[in-house]
């Protein structure tokens, strides 16, 4: 609600007053760096071949990847986390994002060697994302991964390409 509060009163020329900035802030960081994740995955997309061949062989045009922001998470364990720290971002951040993972005193990013599908609010504001695996598929890694639960992120009311749809809806 407030993200389209926030949109109808920039266009109106309204200025509007906060009732808790730390929590706004809090929210604006989470969408920061999910925002920054998705143009490191689009980079990653657009320099793997195989990846947009798999896209292309599936009936994906490129017009679709640039509109939907689909991207490409690299077989790594820790680019993604490496990326977001040097452009600033706190790793409690990227943490409370979604985007990683800890175990056993390990960190680690959530998404690796898979097509990235961003998933964006009625604003269209970057939320979380879902991966398709790609290169490594076995039967021990699960074929699609989605972001967990977070404070920008709540699966029940997110309907992907929703904001994309709903004008002609």
């Amino acid at each position: 609600f407030m993200g389209s509060l926030k949109i109808l009163a920039d266009k109106a020329g309204v200025e509007i007053k906060d009732i808790n900035p730390e929590l706004r802030d809090k929210k604006q960081k989470l969408l920061d760096v999910l925002e920054e994740t998705t143009k490191f995955f689009e980079g990653n997309l657009e320099k793997n071949a195989d990846a947009l061949k798999y896209l292309k062989d599936r009936g994906i045009k490129k017009e679709t990847i640039k509109n939907f922001r689909l991207g490409f998470a690299l077989d790594d364990w820790r680019t993604l986390l490496t990326h977001l720290t040097k452009k600033g971002f706190k790793e409690e951040d990227i943490e409370k994002a979604g985007l990683i993972k800890k175990s056993k005193g390990k960190t680690y990013d959530r998404f690796r060697s898979r097509i990235i599908f961003p998933m964006a609010d009625p604003s269209g504001r970057i939320v979380a994302f879902s991966g398709r695996i790609f290169g490594q598929e076995d039967d021990k890694m699960a074929k699609y991964l989605n972001s967990p639960e977070t404070s920008v992120f709540n699966k029940s009311n997110i309907l992907y390409g929703y904001d994309k749809a709903k004008l002609e809806m």
